[in-house]
């Protein structure tokens, strides 16, 4: 509470009104009920007199903010590569004196290499807030919010009790799709590989995953979760691999 003590003429009116700062643009927009000229107003009485505590741009007294509760924010970047400047997460926390929509202001943390990204702050039990996530510390790398949980252009989350978010997808509702569920090599379908041999169909199990197109000469169908071992028939055969832009394929040395 901020305060100062003046002697006034008796009878005098005076208008007033409080700057939270020290130039015009900083001054309080004072509410009808209690606006006199755009200002505040008193007239001054014939004995000390100690005003009413009212609240910044209000005619009444401040009242109290509710308890502050833990908000884990959550996101999973495994869809993502990781920008240089690490994730982040902005939104709509300046009463809580965290920074107000800066993209820069708020960085998360993947404590356990499983690429769920998260921060803790302590808000307002009760308050709705609005965030989103960002791949990097500036605007241009933050998410576009899916349409079917956006409030705006932005997420949302109202505060009850100690909350935690669930790990979403960067820039979807939902959670990432599980990943392969054949990541082992052990077990590799052979396909020898002969110059101009005869093209070799494959297939294999395509749970969560999409079939891939053909693959040069070998017309390899199957998903991303297929693990293939290429034997070269002589010294001179060269094996290539390709893949569509939503296949993630990998050559690797047995």
């Amino acid at each position: 509470i901020y305060e100062t003590t003046l002697l006034l003429t008796e009878g005098v009116e005076y208008q007033y009104k409080f700057i939270n700062g020290n130039a015009w643009g900083s001054d309080e927009s004072v509410p009808g009920a209690c606006n006199v000229g755009g200002n505040r107003g008193i007239t001054a009485p014939g004995s000390d007199i100690t005003l009413d505590v009212v609240c910044f741009g209000s005619c009444s007294a401040c009242i109290p903010p509710p308890p502050t509760v833990p908000v884990t924010f959550r996101v999973n970047m495994g869809l993502e590569p990781i920008h240089p400047d690490g994730v982040h997460l902005a939104g709509s926390f300046g009463a809580n004196g965290y920074p107000e929509w800066n993209p820069g202001g708020l960085q998360m943390t993947d404590s356990n290499s499983d690429n769920i990204y998260e921060i803790t702050l302590n808000l307002y039990d009760g308050w709705a807030y609005t965030y989103k996530f960002v791949n990097g510390n500036a605007w241009g790398s933050d998410e576009s919010v899916t349409v079917a949980c956006a409030v705006g252009f932005d997420r949302q989350v109202t505060v009850s009790g100690a909350t935690t978010t669930p790990a979403v997808c960067f820039a979807s509702c939902d959670a990432c799709p599980a990943g392969p569920v054949n990541d082992s090599r052990s077990g590799a379908s052979n396909i020898v590989a002969y110059n101009f041999g005869t093209c070799l169909s494959q297939s294999g199990d395509l749970t969560l995953a999409t079939p891939s197109s053909e693959a040069n000469s070998f017309c390899l169908t199957g998903g991303h979760d297929l693990w293939h071992k290429f034997t070269a028939s002589s010294a001179g055969v060269r094996i290539a691999l390709s893949s569509a832009a939503d296949v993630l394929i990998e050559l690797q040395d047995a």
